[in-house]
């Protein structure tokens, strides 16, 4: 039993089960002991798991030029700000940036770019790949909240990392995973939810549940969804993950639901074994965001899958550009990796497949 683990049984020990949400919140945000606190390790090579930007920096590139063009329809004449929520090892913010400075000077020189981060072990990461770059600044969302920001708020493979609580629908009704300690091991119990609010998803989202199948419940992305809402004065969000809309998202072919683990590349769906040493994931219900984004003052501007949003902005493009400057390089190792990369974002089996982007927009703020 690791230290963790041992924090965890002796919860339960002292008020009982506790839901799989709290389980998980602890296993990656324990503030000490959790995965991204203590133990994540970034990148394609050595890291437990690889994102998007890690394929290539074309990728970053693409959603530079997109900001980019966000920024200049804002009508207002304050200072523009871009904000990234979890920027993990800072690599797309690496690219960003470098696209911004190369393609875009003035504005990359008159726009910060603001992370907001909770886990201490990725702001060191963050520093150290970002140190280069004057911009960039680490803030929590409250600071923000105090002034909102005229901008672009973007978070890339977030969400599918944030606590979610599983149910399934049972004889007697819905049931709610919880977590128990028997025998030396944490084991599954389920009970009744632990809230309405539950149900108030379900409904909301028109979601069908067949007996037995389990489902995973996503509340803190309406409180991320709300919080960002707060910090926007006026600008747009766009969300990068991996996810899909509930009536695809929640079918007979995924019984057990989308839960996953990830450890050194390898995959697993027991999320009780090494426990703060692994990731933990699920796939995003982008309806729900779009649902409740209207709720905290969001208008969707488009969802559609990762290939598409990167070829209609602009990735074919800068494909080339980066293909003929490495010719003129002569390097040959790059150019091969560029297609490679090209490859991964856009063809079936890569990494785009089921990688959808979502943008809203948010009009100026009444007065506070």
């Amino acid at each position: 039993m690791n230290e963790l683990e041992r924090v965890i049984s002796d919860r339960i020990d002292s008020s009982g089960p506790i839901t799989f949400c709290d389980f998980m919140r602890l296993a990656l945000y324990h503030s000490e002991l959790g995965y991204y606190s203590k133990s994540v390790r970034f990148g394609k090579a050595e890291g437990d798991f690889y994102t998007n930007a890690d394929v290539h920096p074309i990728f970053g590139a693409v959603v530079a030029d997109s900001l980019v063009r966000f920024l200049n329809d804002l009508s207002s004449n304050r200072p523009k700000r871009i904000v990234e929520y979890g920027a993990g090892n800072g690599k797309l913010a690496f690219d960003i940036l470098t696209a911004l400075i190369t393609d875009y000077p003035s504005l990359a020189e008159s726009t910060d770019y603001v992370i907001v981060e909770q886990s201490n072990l990725a702001i060191e990461h963050q520093r150290r790949r970002l140190s280069q770059f004057k911009q960039v600044k680490w803030a929590t969302a409250k600071e923000l909240d105090a002034h909102p920001i005229d901008g672009v708020v973007l978070s890339n493979e977030l969400i599918d990392a944030f606590p979610v609580h599983r149910v399934r629908l049972h004889d007697d009704g819905l049931q709610e995973q919880f977590v128990a300690y028997e025998d030396q091991h944490f084991v599954s119990t389920w009970l009744k939810p632990s809230g309405s609010t539950i149900d108030q998803y379900i409904d909301e989202n028109q979601i069908s549940l067949i007996p037995g199948q389990i489902i995973e419940v996503n509340l803190d992305t309406r409180k991320w969804l709300k919080q960002v809402s707060g910090i926007i004065g006026d600008g747009a969000l766009i969300t990068i993950d991996y996810g899909d809309i509930a009536r695809r998202l929640y079918t007979a072919k995924r019984m057990n639901g989308t839960l996953r683990c990830f450890s050194s590349h390898k995959l697993s769906d027991d999320p009780f074994s090494n426990v703060g040493r692994q990731d933990i994931t699920a796939s995003v219900n982008f309806t729900d965001l779009m649902i409740y984004g209207v709720t905290v003052g969001f208008e969707t501007l488009e969802l559609t899958n990762q290939s598409e949003w990167l070829i209609r902005n602009g990735l074919i493009q800068r494909a080339e550009v980066f293909e003929k400057l490495m010719q003129t390089r002569g390097d040959t190792v790059s150019i091969v990796e560029g297609r490679q990369a090209l490859k991964d974002l856009l063809v079936p089996g890569g990494i785009s497949d089921n990688f959808k982007v979502l943008v809203q927009r948010k009009g100026p703020k009444n007065d506070r």
